[in-house]
């Protein structure tokens, strides 16, 4: 008996799956949302990213790379808002410090012995920082740092997100008017303890026990003083800590 073999005819075109392109794009305002792009719009879009991934990428020293971060951002920005504080007090501490030095002043009466068979000639007698070199340096040294204070703020403000370089000029004459501060709170601060205590070796008296009022005013407008100078201080260590940490970044 005959056997029967059943062929199935084969199919003259054969026909192969498409290539389905993996590539969506998420919606900004729903990032779960995928929609499938087409092959050529998939290209560009990776040549966008691929530029997007670039600018990302920040120049570093000796030709090297790093990436920027908001937390390096957020630190920027803090550091920028102490380093105004201090240097906004600053300016209203030198600016105290200078007026009230300026404006200290008393009048006192004295009784003078001209001869010893008379009586003690009762004479008024004023004391005031313009009678003195010291406190004439101290008011001159303050005036300086408050002018130029107010001013360093002004460009820091205006030029604040600049380049790193810009903080290099502010550093070295912040640190220029530290010096004038410092030695002008010394010279100051030398003649109000001699005028305090006096000074025995040389027959100098003590004039703070008659002008006890022009004393303390001294006295306060040097603290004051002394104060901005530190705070000043603290924004040059805070400029080169600054400065430090970005060229080795």
């Amino acid at each position: 008996m005959p056997h029967l073999a059943l062929v199935s005819p084969l199919p003259s075109v054969i026909e192969l799956p498409t290539p389905t392109y993996k590539c969506h794009l998420a919606s900004a305002q729903h990032p779960a949302t995928r929609l499938p792009l087409f092959p050529p719009l998939c290209l560009s879009l990776s040549r966008v990213s691929c530029l997007v991934m670039e600018s990302t990428v920040k120049p570093g020293v000796n030709g090297g790379l790093r990436h920027g971060t908001g937390d390096e951002g957020r630190t920027q920005a803090g550091a920028g808002l102490s380093t105004g504080i201090l240097r906004l007090l600053v300016v209203a501490m030198t600016l105290v410090a200078a007026l009230v030095m300026a404006t200290a002043s008393e009048t006192q009466t004295v009784s003078i012995e001209v001869a010893p068979t008379l009586p003690p000639l009762p004479v008024p007698v004023t004391a005031k920082a313009a009678y003195s070199s010291a406190f004439i340096y101290f008011i001159v040294a303050n005036a300086i740092a408050f002018a130029y204070s107010a001013c360093s703020l002004a460009v820091v403000v205006i030029k604040r997100g600049s380049a790193r370089g810009s903080i290099l000029p502010i550093s070295i004459l912040d640190a220029v008017v530290v010096g004038l501060l410092f030695s002008g709170n010394g010279a100051a601060a030398a003649f109000g303890v001699l005028g305090k205590y006096g000074n025995s070796h040389v027959g100098w008296t003590k004039v703070c026990n008659v002008f006890g009022r022009f004393c303390a005013q001294a006295s306060v407008s040097i603290v004051v003083s002394l104060i901005a100078s530190v705070n000043l201080l603290a924004l040059v260590i805070l400029s080169m800590v600054g400065l430090h940490s970005g060229s080795s970044a």
